[in-house]
């Protein structure tokens, strides 16, 4: 077989595994970039990467900023028999201060990325195996500053010209005039609008054809062309009147537009997000291309009591296993600056429960004897569009019969079940009820060809009953007792029929299932609010109406009753964003079918990511600025036009 194909060679194979590789093609890079670890603890030496895509690296951790997990609860460690940890608040005396879960100690940002531009000097306390005697902490991030011209101050200088293209060295070799400066600006303004719309609108980009020659070169240059011809500025600077190497129209241009759209509005879900509690949700589906994707919803309670549920991206994983996503998820918290301390709930779209009922129906001789017909019918059948219209045919002949003989069953399910026997008798007029022993008529065979008063009926509901005691079961197996207090518990706090379920001693008990959130003193606060709380609302007209505890949470903000009551309202924010179901991950998978549609299946796993978050969460989208995408995607690389 070998003469049949070409050896490819060694270096190509591992410059992709291989960060440090010289040769590294973009579509390498750009998945390194996707990948970048937030645990500086864990991450990559810059001196291991190519040269050639450090900045491009720089850049992308600089526009995440310093890995500052706020929330976290930092572990303690005995120092000189004194039991001591980092401190949150340490964050907002140093900018550059990052900390490591992994690694339980704290380094630089600004060194990690550029000490390797300097002289090595000093230790690498603070870009390698990290700083950790918190003791003297203040001490040591004083001297790690230094002086004007130390080599944390350099760095940091070179970060800030990094960033900031109008001093980069690159910017200055090319020098542009005002008006070179306005025109690029307008160019970018023009494609970033084009970007939008396609964006959300869910529509592909590229052409089959985007030569000038052309009639159709696709959404994104037929937008573009649409506002030339309908802005004399826009057209003044665009297309072919743009500079050739400045017309903003290249594939490698839209994906970092549409990966700025799309980071501007994690980063503004993120910020909602805050230090509030939190669940997720997530579920895997099989996109056009025959690829794994795990989508992720994170659901919170906002500023005003509302439940908020956001889309907060889809990752390709290659398996499904309870490891495999666990890794997945791991690595986005990282990479969001999540923390774990603040998730209160989980969902994973209840896949097993299910596999465990259809286990349980499989058991049942005939239920399984059942689907295994249905599914070889629906295999033989719907392989076949004349198999489908026979199957129609016969169906339509079958009822036709059955009408002409009186012997049509009617109704809608078991408990509706009627069969007209008597000549007259209509799904309007019947009052005949049939009992389990009464004849049980075919559709489509005459009363005298049917079996005689058979018990069908009565076997069928055995059938039935059978396999719901065996669910049930089941499910009574895998709900444990603390699991069905929990629910029972939460019920104490709706409001509906003036708070009839209120409960105060099944609340305290609802309270000690978060033992990090709710102290022993806490408890004792709670127990007292609780007394007060539920007289007031019983007493308010505002709160007489309500039906759920989700119109309870943000009638208790508009009224200012979740300052009055903070432990109760803590109580119900809690019971808030525990899942209740994946229809946020459903809704998205069926965006994804629409954006990877199969005219589109050979999009990658970012570039589908990308146009998924932004389509999906239109609304957070809308509200970002143009010039703050424009700023991003500036800072992205080194570009050769200057806003």
């Amino acid at each position: 077989m070998e003469r049949f194909f070409k050896i490819k060679l060694s270096t190509d194979s591992s410059s992709l595994s291989n960060p440090g590789s010289s040769n590294a093609r973009p579509i390498e890079v750009d998945e390194i970039l996707a990948n970048l670890q937030a645990d500086l603890g864990l991450r990559t030496r810059m001196a291991d990467y190519s040269p050639n895509i450090r900045d491009e690296i720089r850049r992308a951790y600089l526009q995440k900023g310093p890995c500052q997990p706020r929330s976290y609860k930092f572990p303690q460690t005995n120092q000189s028999g004194i039991n001591r940890r980092f401190i949150a608040h340490w964050f907002d005396d140093h900018d550059w201060l990052e900390y490591s879960i992994a690694k339980d100690a704290a380094f630089c940002l600004h060194c990690y990325l550029l000490k390797s531009n300097f002289d090595q000097v000093g230790g690498d306390a603070f870009t390698g195996v990290g700083f950790n005697n918190w003791k003297k902490a203040k001490e040591r991030f004083n001297l790690h500053i230094g002086p004007v011209g130390s080599v944390h101050n350099q760095a940091r200088e070179v970060a800030y010209n990094l960033m900031h293209q109008t001093t980069h060295i690159e910017t200055i070799v090319i020098k542009q005039t005002s008006q070179a400066r306005t025109a690029y600006r307008t160019c970018l303004n023009a494609s970033l609008k084009c970007t939008r719309y396609l964006l959300r609108q869910g529509l592909s980009f590229r052409g089959h054809d985007e030569s000038a020659q052309s009639s159709n070169k696709g959404n994104y240059l037929e937008l573009l062309q649409f506002l030339a011809d309908h802005d004399e500025k826009v057209k003044a600077v665009v297309l072919e009147n743009a500079p050739e190497n400045l017309k903003l129209i290249a594939p490698s241009i839209q994906k970092d537009l549409v990966n700025s759209c799309a980071k501007e509005t994690i980063d503004l879900i993120l910020s909602d997000v805050k230090d509030r509690y939190f669940s997720i949700m997530v579920d895997e589906a099989r996109d056009v291309s025959i690829k794994e994707q795990m989508a992720m919803v994170l659901r919170y309670v906002n500023d005003k009591g509302k439940i908020i549920e956001r889309f907060v991206g889809v990752q390709h994983v290659t398996d499904t296993t309870s490891s495999a996503l666990k890794e997945a998820i791991d690595e986005f918290f990282s990479s969001a600056n999540l923390s774990f301390s603040k998730l209160r709930g989980q969902s994973y779209d209840g896949a097993s429960n299910m596999r465990a009922l259809v286990a349980v129906a499989k058991k049942n001789i005939d239920v399984n004897s059942f689907f295994t017909t249905v599914n070889s019918l629906v295999n033989v059948v719907g392989a076949s569009c004349k198999r489908r219209d026979a199957l129609r045919a016969q169906y339509q002949e079958e009822l036709v019969r059955a009408f002409e003989d009186d012997c049509l069953i009617t109704g809608r399910g078991l408990n509706h079940e009627r069969t007209l026997k008597r000549a007259g008798d209509t799904r309007w007029n019947s009052h005949y009820v049939p009992t389990m022993d009464d004849e049980y008529v075919i559709p489509g065979r005459s009363r005298r060809n049917a079996p005689m008063k058979t018990n069908y009926h009565r076997y069928r509901v055995e059938i039935f009953i059978h396999v719901i005691d065996g669910q049930l079961a089941e499910l009574n197996d895998r709900f444990n007792e603390v699991s069905t207090e929990l629910l029972t518990c939460l019920a104490c706090l709706s409001p509906k029929n003036n708070f009839v379920a209120f409960d105060k001693r099944k609340l305290v008990r609802l309270a000690q299932f978060y033992p990090y959130d709710f102290s022993d003193r806490d408890l004792l606060m709670l127990e007292d609010q609780l007394g007060v709380y539920v007289h007031q609302m019983r007493s308010s007209s505002d709160f007489s109406q309500l039906k759920g505890i989700s119109s309870l949470a943000e009638k208790m903000v508009e009224k200012g009753m979740h300052e009055i009551f903070p432990f109760v309202y803590l109580l119900l924010t809690l019971a808030l964003v525990l899942p209740v179901a994946t229809a946020s991950v459903e809704r998205a998978f069926s965006a994804m079918n629409i954006i990877k549609n199969p005219l589109r299946n050979r999009m990658g796993d970012q570039w589908l990511n990308d146009s998924l978050i932004v389509y999906i969460e239109r609304d957070v989208f809308a509200c970002i600025d143009n010039e703050i995408i424009m700023q991003r995607f500036q800072n992205m690389k080194t570009r050769r036009g200057q806003l």
